[in-house]
């Protein structure tokens, strides 16, 4: 296991934006060569020095750095892809010669193709591959000269580039017509019965010999290889499967059942380990990273049980300044994100390499404030409302934090994102527990959120009339029906109507591309600001949901720590 090495340095947001990660959660990491011998596996490298911001939604995909590593040797060669671009989902060829993977760029996903001996990469075709991010991946060899691949139509782009892109893009040219005045700018906005389909791909074959490029028509009489991606399966020969029984910290990004042998990623708090386990022994280790964490201080972290209402008892992650000392009760920062389910990632708020950007729990223990991070599950068959459970529970977990002597319960803010972000202006809005709260890209109102349309399509016809909240609304905040046959229901759980409530001071930040859109926040901003009530609203041109730019992370984290000095010393 990784060992402690304590040092008089804090954790900083340089340091986590440095963090790099062997995670496969969303599209397949690692592959070993068919003799054993070499393993292909993609780190995806920290935000730190990066040239540019990246495309949230490509998960890591475009910052992906190859490691060729020769098992017996344990050295590692490193491969880039052309312009910058990240290599993610390596698969070797059947003689193992080559390595198939797919090259992802600020502005294209495309297969490439890599020479192990000489680390050549070269790009294939001018398709974009489908990357569809869910533990699948989006090619297969059929032979040593053929590859199936799944890729967008023509003329389209990957989803997250195109989201990334599309308004960006498009508005200017929209406004510039306009202005001009030959042309109509009106778009016609319909929407197909039958709801959301899923995002249209082809499966082609690439030929190596020639790089000519071929549509499947009939996978399922095609080679196994072909009718195996055409139905999303994963066979043996590419065993790379995210076990989610598994614990985080020892994750699972490989398996060979005939052998019992898997490759695990060991995470602690002064690194991640890349092991080789035959059966549950560790045979050797691959690779390290984040060894810049060796020497970093870090506070204590651990586990309170606490009871909600039923005799239900759950759990909240604490993490303490690394210079607490027994008895201290210090000012707090309670991170809250309702219903969510801890068992497939509970380890992650008590380990430094947990979240990157500023959702980590250590970055802020860092700051001098002890770090509260509760679950608040929702029984929608004894809970009632949404909004009042995450009340309760965030009660219940506080009265826990001032049993354990660890807080200044007249000293805690709150600090949400997303869902999160709802959480923070539905606390200060139905409770005094907070002498702060932060939301990043928050819901205030429910009712607008049903029938919002996504800003990032809004100029995309063929996506906008798809993509629409009205479903994630209902079944995310727990409403059976739509507001216009249960409108109560949503107005019990929109904290814009309870804004003469709220009292304690409110940080509001929000992208004007986010997907939630920034009217959320700005319908909570002009409420509290009309009642001459403390409240703060920063904006960020041009980000979404999850901040891509070094730049904004830096300025966001800046203001989040200043904003809770300032509201902490009054």
């Amino acid at each position: 296991m990784l060992t402690s090495n304590p040092s008089p340095r804090s954790l900083s947001l340089d340091d986590v934006l440095a963090f790099e990660s062997l995670d496969g959660s969303h599209i397949p990491i690692l592959d070993v060569s068919p003799d054993r011998k070499r393993i292909a596996v993609s780190v995806t490298a920290g935000l730190a020095g990066l040239p540019s911001s990246t495309r949230p939604f490509l998960w890591g995909a475009d910052r992906g750095r190859l490691h060729i590593i020769d098992v017996e040797t344990g050295s590692a060669r490193i491969v880039s892809g052309p312009d910058g671009a990240g290599i993610t989902s390596p698969y070797w060829s059947p003689s193992g010669k080559l390595i198939a993977a797919i090259a992802a760029h600020r502005d294209w996903v495309r297969l490439c193709i890599v020479d192990p001996d000489s680390v050549s990469v070269e790009t294939i075709a001018d398709r974009d591959v489908a990357m569809e991010f869910e533990g699948q991946p989006s090619l297969r060899w059929v032979d040593d000269d053929t590859l199936s691949v799944l890729v967008v139509p023509a003329g389209r782009r990957a989803a997250g580039i195109e989201s990334a892109r599309s308004t960006i893009e498009a508005a200017p040219k929209a406004w510039a017509a306009m202005q001009v005045g030959q042309h109509s700018t009106g778009n016609r906005l319909t929407v197909k019965q039958g709801g959301r389909k899923r995002p249209p791909h082809e499966q082609v074959t690439v030929s190596l010999v020639d790089r000519s490029i071929s549509t499947v028509t009939e996978p399922n009489t095609a080679h196994p290889g072909v009718a195996a991606l055409a139905s999303d399966e994963t066979t043996s020969s590419h065993p790379d499967v995210i076990d989610t029984a598994m614990r985080p910290t020892d994750r699972q990004l490989w398996h060979d059942k005939a052998t019992d042998e898997r490759m695990v990623v060991a995470r602690g708090n002064t690194g991640a380990e890349l092991l080789w386990l035959r059966g549950h022994e560790r045979w050797r280790t691959i690779l390290r990273i984040n060894g810049h964490l060796a020497g970093v201080r870090i506070g204590r972290a651990f586990e309170v049980q606490y009871e909600l209402p039923g005799g239900r008892v759950t759990t909240m992650r604490c993490v303490l300044p690394p210079d607490w000392r027994e008895g201290d009760r210090r000012p707090a920062v309670m991170f809250v994100y309702p219903t969510l389910d801890r068992a497939a990632n509970p380890d992650a708020p008590l380990l430094v390499e947990g979240p990157t950007f500023i959702y980590n729990a250590h970055l802020f223990a860092a700051q001098g404030y002890v770090v509260l991070d509760p679950d608040l599950p929702f029984d929608e068959n004894t809970d009632g409302d949404l909004i009042d459970a995450v009340a309760t529970g965030a009660g219940r977990a506080l009265d826990a934090a001032e049993r354990a002597g660890i807080i200044d319960r007249d000293c805690v803010h709150v600090f949400g994102q997303s869902a999160g972000g709802w959480a923070v202006m539905a606390l200060l809005a139905k409770t005094r527990h907070f002498c702060s709260g932060i939301s990043l890209a928050g819901v205030s109102d429910l009712i607008a959120l049903h029938g919002q349309l996504d800003p990032r399509w809004r100029y995309e016809s063929r996506h906008q009339a798809e993509f629409h909240f009205a479903d994630m609304c209902e079944d995310f905040f727990h409403l059976s029906r739509p507001p216009w046959q249960d409108p109560a229901s949503y107005m019990r759980n929109s904290p814009i109507l309870f804004a003469d409530k709220i009292e304690a001071p409110l940080l509001l930040m929000h992208g004007d591309l986010d997907y939630v859109s920034i009217a959320q926040s700005e319908a909570m901003f002009v409420a509290l600001s009309r009642q001459g009530k403390p409240v703060e609203f920063v904006r960020y041109w041009g980000e979404d949901h999850v901040y891509a730019s070094p730049a904004n992370i830096r300025d966001a984290f800046g203001r989040i720590v200043a904003w809770t000095q300032h509201h902490s010393a009054r």
